[in-house]
């Protein structure tokens, strides 16, 4: 399943000559007003040398969110490593990153210890190729080593702070409770699952990391035969015709050209069983009126062919950034 958030790494980087700091309120647009912020955010001057900034997002109460190095000292986009905490301070996981993609990552319980240790590399089509190098149980028992053993979910508790602007509510409901067998870091042999929110339990068989066959049951009993575990849903016209689409129903807002604003929104919307692109919200954005015309752009998106999971249809969030560039 190609991830369409890769498109957020192909940014070109900015100069950025001093420290900056800036404050985000839950929406997660500017504001200039540090009471009505939760976030805190600063970077650093960019380094000649790696053409790297340092970044920091601390909530307004003085808890650390997120902190580590990103090419884009415009948005904190990670790029480069970075560590997200949990509210107590320690991590929560580590991401380092490889040609502005994702290439190792690390997920920590609670109390510090060590969970998940993941390798991620892609192929032509920017596909995902996971392995599982560790795994291990709260309690601190080994269940994968070196890529080999057994896999357990454990999904760590979202931080109750970001609230539901972050829009991790439909996530939820692609987030599996499985277990089965890791052979040389990819799946192996049978599978077993529950995903509460769809209301299915499913079982897959899998062989050297190659999905072979399921069979999911759903909240009616009724049960479903698969040869593909997930199927993202796709715009009709592809992606380059979804920002084609955006490009010829863009209307630049009158009062950001006034004021020379330019940069990119950070959008998310939902894509519904029936295809339909709903529950539109900005991430970030340079002004409100530009977020304000990026969402009547998705507003008026046709329908997408729907996602799909374990056989059955599912709504599936996506995130796009949306381009505003004053003419020359």
């Amino acid at each position: 399943m190609k991830n369409l958030y890769l498109t957020l790494f192909l940014f070109a980087s900015l100069t950025c000559e001093a420290q900056e700091t800036y404050f985000l309120k839950a929406d997660q647009t500017r504001t200039t007003n540090k009471d009505s912020a939760l976030l805190v955010c600063s970077i650093s001057a960019k380094d000649p040398a790696s053409g790297t900034c340092d970044f920091k997002e601390v909530f307004a109460s003085g808890e650390v969110y997120r902190s580590g190095k990103t090419s884009n000292p415009q948005f904190i986009v990670p790029d480069i490593d970075f560590t997200e905490y949990y509210l107590s301070g320690k991590p929560l996981k580590t991401i380092i990153y490889k040609d502005r993609k994702p290439a190792m990552e690390t997920i920590y319980y609670p109390d510090g210890q060590v969970y998940l240790v993941k390798e991620l590399s892609y192929d032509a089509d920017n596909n995902t190729l996971t392995r599982i190098l560790t795994c291990n149980a709260r309690d601190g028992k080994a269940l994968t080593v070196n890529g080999n053993g057994t896999y357990v979910t454990y999904l760590p508790l979202r931080n109750a702070k970001l609230g539901p602007e972050r829009f991790l509510n439909e996530e939820d409901a692609l987030f599996d409770i499985e277990q089965g067998p890791i052979a040389d870091g990819l799946k192996h042999g049978t599978w077993t699952g529950t995903n509460d929110a769809a209301g299915l339990t499913y079982t897959e068989e899998f062989d050297n990391g190659r999905f072979v066959s399921g069979l999911s049951t759903d909240r009616q009993s009724a049960k479903h035969n698969y040869t593909q575990p997930d199927k993202a849903p796709e715009f009709r016209m592809g992606i380059e015709g979804l920002y084609r689409f955006i490009g010829n129903n863009m209307r630049y807002p009158q009062s950001s050209r006034l004021k020379g604003t330019q940069g990119k929104v950070f959008i998310t919307f939902v894509v519904g069983i029936d295809g339909a692109v709903n529950d539109i919200g900005i991430l970030r954005s340079p002004d409100a009126a530009m977020a304000e015309e990026a969402a009547r752009i998705l507003s008026q998106c046709p329908r997408w062919a729907p996602g799909e999971r374990h056989g059955t249809l599912v709504r599936q969030r996506f995130t796009v950034p949306i381009n505003f560039v004053l003419d020359k």
